[in-house]
């Protein structure tokens, strides 16, 4: 009866050290995990920022761009308005010119 009660105990015992040693090997694994997530989380994290500067970047490049073009634009239109002001400096000078004249001849 003695070996049957040491056997038991041995079997007890190696069944808690068998136990044991799978909760420690689960808990390993399961830090394991949670540090491999925490990792890919962070990289994803981190791919994201990257993405949103890039088209952050390509926001500002086009709003440069239109800026750019806008004043352009402005730009174009000033020389526009500057020379039909000269146009229209000319077509007053001759309209003074053809008005004097008609009051010269009528005065005569």
């Amino acid at each position: 009866m003695a070996d049957v009660k040491a056997k038991a105990d041995a079997a007890q015992t190696a069944t808690h050290e068998h136990a044991d040693d799978s909760t420690a090997r689960a808990h390993s694994q399961w830090q394991t995990f949670k540090a491999d997530a925490s990792a890919k989380m962070n990289g994803l994290k981190e791919h994201v920022y990257r993405q949103c500067d890039v088209n952050d970047a390509k926001d500002t490049e086009k709003a440069a761009e239109r800026a750019e073009d806008y004043a352009a634009d402005s730009l174009d239109f000033a020389v526009w308005a500057i020379e039909q002001a000269q146009l229209d400096v000319l077509d007053a000078v001759d309209a003074r010119a053809v008005a004097d004249a008609k009051a010269a001849e009528t005065s005569t």
